[in-house]
């Protein structure tokens, strides 16, 4: 019976990654599609960039808003739920937003119901994964989930570049709402719920700076976690990171057409190769810093680290993009960099959090994921295509990106080390 339990909760733990690996998909591919799509929609339209990424930034607040009732829905009635509800309006997002010819028309569906959609998928996504993976299983696991995001990256870049060679973005839309519909749909048949439900335990053993061995876990409530520095610690870290991700992510082809004078077909290609680099560092990063943690001997001392790490290869991805604008080698550094922050910080963050607050991770990730994308993807989409408008150029809101990626840094490197330097800051 051992045997067969052991069996049953390995494979319930796939199904779990394989879940979180589709939301991750259609949740990434939401950015992956509008960097793809923004140019041939000001074409089309007659709007300029920052009307349209307006529609986006509007997405990633409402996404912000749903993330902090998502983790609620998901504590109360699972990733299920949560999913299921993603579903609707994550198809939804892409058809209606398909027929509008007015720019209202365009704003309100897509910013409602993407912003729906993600919101329902991102906090699920990742709480499911950290209860099922814990310790030195969780980098692995995550990264094979957040593998999802840079796949999405692949195929939707060249699919919907192919799709744009022969028909309009509408149709490249509602194709990516079957897309949608689809791969949620499965998403929601795999998932489950926490495996205590089941009578199961989670994958993965404790690596220092938890309970002492056989002590339950403190259970927090989301008013004593922020009363702490590792919780606004880290959403200061990771606002500062997801301010310069998403303001670049939304604007790099287009920095490389406008800025660099590349092709549409050169700047797509490059956009996919660094969503092939990101299914190569996430597995391969999540497993080394399983590996790194388990030599450290405490998770929370190592994905504090790690975090400092990632937003650093995010600033030197910066450096190198502006200084290498015209030559290929630097920019395909750049991508190598911005791969290895892209699958190093959301792992570590949540790893860094969820190693301290344990099974209270969810509720108190959905009201931090509030604050850090309810202002930092929103601000940093929206800035990249108003400075643009403003300068005539990308590069002053690169160079602010690459300030912000320091300043992700910097506050990594102010975390708290020990559960005991958190309650002596917390006191």
């Amino acid at each position: 019976m051992a045997e067969l339990s052991e069996k049953s909760s390995a494979r319930s733990g796939l199904q779990v990654v394989v879940a979180a690996f589709l939301a991750y998909f259609v949740f990434f591919g939401y950015r992956s599609a509008f960097s793809v799509l923004l140019t041939p929609m000001t074409t089309d339209m007659g709007w300029d960039a920052a009307q349209v990424t307006s529609g986006y930034s509007i997405m990633m607040l409402l996404y912000a808003v749903t993330s902090y009732f998502s983790g609620m829905f998901f504590t109360k009635y699972g990733a299920k739920f949560c999913f299921g509800v993603g579903t609707i309006a994550g198809f939804l997002g892409y058809f209606v937003t398909s027929f509008a010819n007015t720019f209202l028309a365009y704003l309100v569906p897509y910013a409602l119901f993407a912003g729906v959609a993600t919101g329902m998928l991102f906090v699920p996504a990742t709480s499911t994964v950290r209860s099922w993976f814990i310790g030195n299983a969780y980098g692995k696991a995550f990264g094979f989930a957040a593998a999802g995001a840079c796949v999405a990256q692949v195929i939707l870049t060249l699919g919907l570049k192919a799709v744009l060679l022969t028909m309009d973005w509408r149709i490249g839309m509602r194709m990516l709402a079957i897309v949608a519909l689809v791969l949620l749909a499965v998403a929601t048949i795999l998932t489950k719920k926490p495996p205590a439900t089941y009578g199961m335990k989670p994958k993965g053993e404790i690596i220092g700076g938890g309970p002492a061995k056989g002590a339950p876990p403190r259970i927090w409530t989301v008013k004593e976690a922020f009363k702490t520095y590792v919780v606004w610690g880290s959403i200061l870290s990771f606002f500062c990171s997801c301010f310069s991700e998403f303001l670049i992510w939304s604007q790099l082809v287009s920095y490389w057409v406008k800025d660099g004078g590349m092709s549409m077909d050169l700047s797509t290609n490059l956009y996919a190769f660094l969503g092939v680099l990101g299914c190569i560092f996430a597995p391969l990063l999540g497993t080394l810093s399983d590996k790194y943690a388990g030599s450290v001997g405490n998770e929370t001392i190592a994905r504090r680290r790690l975090m400092f790490v990632a937003p650093a290869c995010g600033l030197l991805g910066m450096a190198c993009l502006l200084l290498g604008l015209h030559s290929i080698a630097i920019t395909i550094l750049a991508c190598v960099f911005f791969a290895m922050y892209w699958q190093g910080m959301p792992a570590q963050v949540t790893g860094y959090m969820g190693s301290i607050f344990g099974p209270s991770f969810p509720k108190i990730w959905g009201l931090a994921t509030l604050i850090i994308m309810g202002i930092g993807p929103a601000l940093g989409s929206y800035l990249g295509a108003r400075l643009y408008v403003v300068f005539g150029s990308y590069r002053v809101s690169f160079i602010m990106a690459l300030v912000m990626f320091a300043l992700s840094a910097f506050f990594a490197l102010t975390l708290p080390k020990k559960i005991r330097e958190m309650e002596s800051k917390e006191s």
